[in-house]
């Protein structure tokens, strides 16, 4: 099972509209519509493309990807996510700033890869060079690692705040690779 996180711009967390894929729901037809309502500025954040033609669209955006790379059965992934990211996309901050994900590798759901073709969440990860989880990565919109990624989470007051700068890292080298251009 895959989910999506969505937030609409209408005052509701991300967290309040999350999207479950099961057995009945194409995966290439949700993430088809997601991106196209996400290109229209109707959602505030984005998925990666299902297809060429909307995979193009994603080299527009001028926001960096917070991918989450997790495990169902891994507790440190679970903890990282309660204590930090929820309160994260909740508190509507980083809604503007980035674009979150979540791949989760023992998902039997195929993920759109960077080229927009369906692959299995472990090819993904392989891909990515991710060995351990829980992983965060900020990639740019080439798919390129513009912070260093955080590996594991120990349960730190100072995690949050490298998390933060992390993402602020990220937000900079976006802007400046988009004013050189």
């Amino acid at each position: 099972m895959v989910r999506l996180m969505i937030s609409f711009k209408k005052n509701r967390s991300p967290l309040k509209s999350l999207v479950t894929l099961t057995p009945g729901r194409s995966a290439t037809k949700v993430l088809a519509l997601i991106f196209c309502l996400a290109g229209s500025g109707f959602l505030t954040t984005k998925l990666a493309a299902a297809t060429e033609n909307n995979y193009a669209l994603r080299g527009k955006l001028k926001k960096p990807v917070v991918l989450y790379v997790s495990r169902t059965d891994c507790h440190f992934c679970h903890l990282l996510k309660e204590e930090i990211l929820n309160p994260l996309l909740r508190s509507g901050e980083y809604t503007d700033k980035i674009i979150f994900r979540n791949l989760v590798l023992d998902s039997t759901e195929r993920v759109a890869d960077f080229k927009g073709n369906l692959v299995s969440p472990s090819e993904m990860a392989r891909a990515l060079k991710v060995e351990l989880t829980p992983t965060l990565l900020f990639l740019d919109s080439n798919n390129q690692e513009l912070a260093p990624r955080m590996v594991g989470y120990q349960r730190s007051e100072y995690y949050f705040y490298y998390l933060e700068e992390t993402i602020r890292n990220a937000v900079e080298a976006i802007n400046k690779a988009s004013t050189e251009k």
